[in-house]
């Protein structure tokens, strides 16, 4: 099958301009998951290989401590998302927030009908 008959349905990222290598190869793994896991886990297996394989100078000893940077990376990456989370809840507004500003809003809207009965009005 050539890169241009692509059965009907089957997602691309290219559409109908001409693509690089990268792109082409995003373009084949996105129906193939399991591919793009195990060739994530294969870079990271070889980035933490070469990770013990040269002498680090570190200003501190932590920083010596085999795998130190991936792990801290993980634990800091990991504390942005709970956190971000919990902002969420503090900052979060109802659905219809925006609602008596709407021009296109389902109830009229009091301050722009100046009905004194429905408490419009300036």
């Amino acid at each position: 099958m050539s890169e241009h008959s692509k059965p009907a349905g089957s997602p691309t990222l290219t559409g109908s301009a001409p693509a690089g290598p990268f792109v082409r190869l995003l373009d084949r793994l996105v129906g193939r998951p399991m591919q793009l896991v195990v060739g994530l886990v294969v870079v990271c297996v070889f980035l933490a290989v070469g990770d013990l394989l040269y002498h680090k100078h570190a200003k501190f000893e932590f920083e010596e401590w085999p795998f130190f940077f991936p792990v801290f990376g993980f634990v800091v990456y990991s504390a942005v998302i709970f956190a971000a989370k919990a902002l969420r809840l503090v900052i979060r507004r109802p659905e219809d927030y925006y609602a008596p500003y709407s021009t296109d809003a389902e109830t009229p809207n009091r301050h722009v009908t100046g009905d004194p009965a429905t408490g419009g009005g300036r």
